[in-house]
């Protein structure tokens, strides 16, 4: 008969940069899990603010905004002169997104259902001849700005932020971990930095969050074991929860 609470005393990896990674270690610690916090990136501003004044500067010739993370709202912030100015339509991607927006005052016209280029553009509407900003991190799928341009939206990329890789003084040893989350391409890209992906144990599950994190996990020759179907943190604790189920039951 299945666990009901699947996640018990299991070790779960977190590599999310060190600032977020309390709130999926909280989501872990709630299911019963034991979250080992290793950071393999780290957030930082863009190397050049260049574009990003730039897209601050004119962002009133925009018809909508495109924020795709909380961090690319923080950056942008932070670089915006004039708080109080009414900003044109904008869209988040995520909940999380929505959250810090609103935490500082904006308004949020449209949140897609999911992380993918198809929901994201469905959620803006008819675009042709629009102007359309997206609010980035310096690496990202180019997917979404292709798919406007394809629906006849003009598009401007603006690189808000940037992961960086973290070197960690300690080894990272998988001898009791059971599962390591994948937040994003970053920390896919950069855990094969940290052990070779020929080294990770077939009973270690591998659980990415979303398809674009996972693409980035298989071209570093890692293995793939969950790829959250709900791109979000609640999504990604969920899918590792269905699979120990299915574990268990399968014993």
């Amino acid at each position: 008969m299945p666990n009901h609470n699947p996640l018990e005393g299991k070790c779960v990896l977190v590599t999310r940069a060190r600032e977020q990674a309390d709130e999926l270690g909280a989501k872990l610690r709630a299911l019963g899990a034991r979250p080992m916090i290793y950071p393999l990136i780290a957030i930082a501003p863009p190397s050049d603010f260049t574009l990003l004044d730039r897209a601050v500067k004119n962002v009133m010739q925009y018809d909508w905004v495109v924020f795709s993370s909380a961090n690319g709202v923080k950056y942008f912030w932070q670089r915006l002169d004039d708080c109080t100015m009414r900003l044109p339509r904008i869209a988040a991607v995520g909940q999380k997104t929505a959250q810090a927006l609103r935490q500082n005052g904006l308004r949020v016209d449209a949140v897609p259902n999911e992380y993918l280029a198809s929901h994201i553009a469905h959620a803006l509407g008819d675009v042709r001849g629009q102007k359309i900003l997206l609010v980035r991190p310096e690496v990202a799928p180019g997917e979404l700005a292709e798919l406007l341009r394809e629906h006849e939206a003009q598009v401007d990329e603006a690189v808000a932020y940037r992961s960086v890789p973290v070197r960690q003084p300690e080894p990272l040893s998988l001898d009791a971990v059971d599962a390591i989350t994948l937040a994003s391409a970053s920390a896919a890209t950069n855990l094969i930095s940290h052990v070779p992906a020929h080294t990770i144990p077939t009973r270690v599950c591998i659980a990415c969050i979303g398809p674009s994190t996972a693409k980035a996990a298989r071209d570093a020759a890692l293995r793939v074991d969950i790829v959250a179907p709900v791109h979000t943190l609640d999504g990604l604790v969920l899918a590792l929860a269905d699979y120990f189920n299915q574990v268990e039951v399968t014993r």
